[in-house]
């Protein structure tokens, strides 16, 4: 069963507290004038995943294109965002890669870590024009945004910087 929090920044800060028995995962969410970045940090309960998703109009939402693990501490992400304000949803799963919202045959997990919308069925589509289609890009565990001959680690433009602290 996935869980859904929903944390927003604009011209100020937003701080809840974070503890491990808060109900809503201790989500924290603070904004640096100076960069321009936001960091949200949450406390990731052991055995739980994280995805974290993102507007700034509340009506675009896009994932950032990451898992993290919890670990029974305080896990986070920094994003720098286009305009000045955000909005973040966090998504707790128990077993992202045995789950299948869209029923595409791709797991969740995969389809955000490669950028594509676990709740829309885009299985059949190929959006690098290799002419593998996302399903078969799942099958072979290449980047369904990259064309075949130049699949390797994706370069992230998003300005990601994904925490795990421990105390």
């Amino acid at each position: 069963m996935m869980r859904v929090f929903c944390f927003l920044v604009g011209f100020g800060i937003l701080a809840v507290a974070q503890s491990p028995n808060d109900h809503n995962e201790g989500g924290r969410m603070t904004f640096d004038r100076s960069t321009g970045v936001c960091t949200f940090n949450w406390w990731g309960r052991s055995g739980m995943s994280y995805f974290v998703r993102c507007s700034e109009d509340l009506v675009n939402w896009f994932y950032l294109p990451l898992l993290v693990s919890g670990a029974d501490a305080v896990s986070g992400v920094d994003y720098q965002p286009r305009s000045g304000r955000l909005f973040m949803k966090l998504e707790i799963e128990a077993d992202p890669f045995h789950v299948d919202r869209d029923n595409d045959g791709m797991s969740d997990g995969w389809e955000i870590i490669n950028e594509l919308d676990p709740g829309r069925n885009d299985a059949a589509e190929d959006p690098d024009g290799d002419g593998l289609t996302n399903i078969e890009e799942c099958a072979l565990q290449c980047k369904p945004g990259r064309a075949a001959d130049t699949n390797s680690s994706p370069s992230s433009s998003l300005g990601l910087v994904i925490h795990t602290i421990i105390d």
